[in-house]
């Protein structure tokens, strides 16, 4: 599953984690995650910087994931994803900063 590039899990009350097996779809372009009650943690964040080409990373419904975002705790694994929605709201990393700036140094 090499060039695998869009993902949707959904609907899955029992999943609490994702596997660091995750990191092994190079090509990823797209994650949504949606309705997942336990979900409360990402792949490593080794795991999460394998996927370069992940442009967007979508979480809704994830309760507990979600607050996992508000401490802070797990946003230096998505640090380099430009396109993140935390239920439902968009939020602008320095990944995609960096893109309208030019260089990260400016980022303050």
């Amino acid at each position: 599953m090499p060039k695998l590039r869009f993902v949707d899990i959904r609907d899955c009350p029992l999943l609490e984690a994702l596997s660091d097996g995750l990191g092994n779809l190079v090509s990823l372009e797209e994650l949504y995650l949606h309705d997942c009650e336990k979900l409360e943690h990402l792949p490593s964040r080794n795991a999460m910087r394998h996927l370069t080409k992940l442009q967007s990373l979508k979480i809704k419904g994830c309760p507990k994931l979600e607050e996992s975002f508000t401490n802070y705790s797990q946003w230096s694994k998505i640090s380099h994803i430009s396109n993140i929605e935390l239920g439902g709201r968009r939020r602008t990393t320095v990944a995609g900063s960096k893109r309208l700036c030019g260089k990260s140094s400016q980022i303050v």
